[in-house]
């Protein structure tokens, strides 16, 4: 999702681990100036300290994108219980005390809230993960379309501090 655009992709990729920290972190493509961070907080993402990590200073225009399970629910314990599910596969370990940190979940405007803090924080890219029932897959993507997405493309980036 482009923050701030009319176009969305959706898009199936394998997740590279090239770059891996061993925090959790994904760093990719820095030398074309994108910055892709998987399971990371909005509160830190910050310029400073990715530059501290790389030993460089990133150019002005440098893009910030994050990588975000998400787990679209009316019922917020029911999609955390969710989520806890899936992230547990998916990553072969037990979630119920990371998900909290690695996917934003809940009805529509939790996400849309959850999404917000890394637009604030100057995210203008995400790569958003949908965990859904693949009965109703369907209409949870129609939903993220109508009820996210246009939040999220209403959003102005705030600057990385």
């Amino acid at each position: 999702v482009d923050v701030g655009s009319e176009d969305v992709f959706f898009a199936v990729d394998r997740w590279d681990d090239r770059g891996t920290d061993g925090g959790g972190r994904q760093v990719d493509r820095l030398d074309a100036g994108l910055f892709v961070a998987g399971c990371v907080l909005a509160v830190h993402i910050r310029r400073g300290r990715l530059e501290d990590q790389l030993g460089r200073e990133l150019p002005p225009d440098f893009v910030w994108a994050v990588f975000q399970n998400t787990s679209l629910m009316d019922d917020v314990a029911a999609a955390r219980a969710r989520g806890v599910k899936e992230m547990s596969y998916r990553y072969d370990q037990d979630f119920s005390k990371l998900v909290d940190n690695y996917c934003s979940f809940g009805p529509s405007q939790k996400l849309i809230d959850t999404l917000g803090a890394y637009v604030e924080a100057g995210v203008s890219y995400f790569i958003l993960a949908p965990i859904m029932d693949p009965a109703t897959r369907r209409q949870e993507l129609e939903r993220y379309a109508k009820e996210v997405l246009p939040a999220l493309r209403a959003m102005t980036p705030g600057q990385v501090a």
